[in-house]
């Protein structure tokens, strides 16, 4: 009994955390100084004076705490709740409670695994549930309090009289958005040099804020209430081997990957989706996964034949406001009614948000040189370029890219392009027609950091007192493989490719210990 109570190791905290920001600004305002040297604000027209000023205060308190149980290293659980409260929200909702639990099982610290201690080091099993809770999609210092403002000017009498009005509108009952997370995972050590970890999470978001869209009889327009819900699943696995394979050589090596998929679950009752009001090939949608894109479905086929145009046009219709001709871009009537026109537009099966993230490094030393190289990449991902990036036909203002070299003719029905057009005047053109024929695969893997060093022999160093020197080469984004069939970064996230780039950077350098 007592030697399993020596086992046993309790360890517990408890904690409270307060902050305050107060923003107090003051503003005055002359103008007509005598001269340039005279700053003193008396010194203006005091007939032009202005001057305002207000108060505004966040407030947020916090207790939370944690307690440790460890059984002989083996088994293991932790508790840990936080309780928040913040001044953006009304008293009685003010207050969130988010606890989380976590536990995990050391398999290979159990008797029965002691035959297995030559080559399983390490073999743990994790499980976790927790909650968390969000406040920052609001940027306003009182959204649950209808406010006023003060700088109304309204006609009584002949003259302006100030008053105040309400200004937009705001629910009391608004609160914190919840995350739930719950997942399991592995560790394990094998060999006494190869690590490696896998991971399973799901998490689910609700009472996400958002705006409500209101209709214009309610003058005050859209209010922000806790509506959405959003789920995120995924993978994660990692692995690392490190080993001294003689006197002179040692490596390592390592690798990850990342799968991530998102599912819009609510939007409010009511609501099906949410049109980016700057981007109408985007959408928010229920079912579909965050921002996706929303377009035709190309064909990836062009008419090879005016006839074959017609003949397109005759049974599925046009709703483009521009004749199909040949070389034009051919559409699929994806609902399957017999007729082309907006209902036809789907959901992209990625975004331009990665599902999948991964990177390798590789490091190695012999003797006194040493070298170690890192590489990232991302996958199922799409990007739309517009004609900034893939140029245009627009008289002498046009600057195409040397893409459009291989467009559709007559004589080339196997082109990359559809054929050249003078912008707008094609159903082709994605100012008339966004579709999958201009969303492009920015899947990459690319060089991130290269390094070569050469560290001095201790002999050598001795004789001028220095502990170590160290010679190296250092280069950065040194190489790109990705699909695209045109000169951008792949990582570039606007539409026009004016983004700015990564830099390609060669540094050498020396570094001295004394």
């Amino acid at each position: 009994m007592t030697s399993h109570l020596r086992s046993i190791t309790f360890k517990a905290m408890l904690g409270w955390h307060t902050e305050r920001y107060k923003y107090l600004p003051d503003w005055m305002y002359r103008k007509n100084f005598p001269n340039n040297e005279l700053t003193d604000m008396n010194a203006g027209d005091a007939s032009t004076q202005q001057n305002a000023g207000n108060t505004r205060e966040l407030t947020m308190v916090s207790y939370f705490g944690r307690l440790n149980y460890d059984y002989a290293g083996r088994y293991l659980f932790e508790a840990n709740f936080r309780s928040d409260a913040s001044s953006r929200f009304a008293e009685a909702h003010r207050w969130g409670f988010f606890p989380s639990f976590s536990a995990a099982w050391r398999i290979s610290e159990e008797p029965f695994m002691e035959s297995s201690k030559s080559w399983l080091n390490n073999l743990k099993l994790r499980a976790s549930w927790g909650q968390l809770g969000n406040q920052d999609a609001l940027n306003d210092y009182y959204p649950w309090m209808n406010t006023y403002n003060l700088n109304a000017k309204y006609p009584f009498g002949g003259q302006l009289t100030p008053g105040y009005y309400q200004g937009s509108y705001h629910l009391e009952t608004i609160s914190w958005e919840r995350s739930t997370t719950w997942g399991v995972g592995l560790d394990f050590t094998l060999f006494g040099g190869l690590t490696g970890s896998l991971d399973y999470y799901n998490r689910k978001t609700t009472g996400i804020i958002m705006d409500v869209s209101a209709p214009a009889e309610f003058a005050l327009g859209a209010y922000k209430d806790n509506i959405g819900a959003l789920r995120n699943q995924g993978v994660e696995l990692s692995l690392a081997y490190a080993k001294q394979l003689n006197k002179d050589w040692t490596i390592n090596v390592g690798a990850n990957f990342a799968y991530n998929k998102n599912k819009i679950l609510d939007l409010g009752e009511g609501t099906e989706y949410i049109e980016d009001k700057d981007n109408r090939n985007r959408r928010t949608a229920i079912g579909q996964q965050y921002n996706s894109f929303f377009m035709y479905k190309a064909t990836g086929k062009f008419f090879n034949s005016q006839q074959e145009a017609d003949d397109y046009t005759a049974k599925y219709g046009n709703p483009f406001g521009r004749k199909f001709m040949a070389g034009d871009l051919i559409y699929e009537d994806t609902n399957g009614d017999g007729k082309l026109d907006s209902n036809d537009r789907i959901y992209t099966d990625h975004t331009d948000i990665p599902a999948i993230t991964y990177g390798f490094n590789l490091g190695a030393t012999w003797k006194n040189v040493d070298f170690s190289m890192i590489w990232q990449g991302v996958g199922a991902v799409s990007h739309i370029y517009n004609r900034e990036v893939l140029g245009e036909f627009s008289g002498d203002a046009s600057h195409p890219s040397t893409l459009w070299k291989d467009s559709w003719t007559d004589d080339n029905h196997n082109a990359k392009l559809p054929r050249v057009f003078e912008t707008g005047n094609s159903p082709s053109d994605m100012t008339r027609a966004m579709s999958t024929f201009w969303l492009w695969n920015t899947a990459y893997l690319r060089l991130k950091t290269l390094q070569l060093g050469y560290t001095l022999p201790k002999s050598v160093l001795k004789a001028v007192g220095l502990e170590k020197v160290r010679i190296y080469y250092a280069g950065e984004n040194l190489l790109t493989f990705d699909a695209l069939p045109f000169n951008i970064d792949p990582e570039v996230t606007s539409e026009r490719g004016s983004s700015y780039p990564l830099l390609r950077s060669h540094s050498i350098g020396i570094n001295i210990t004394f």
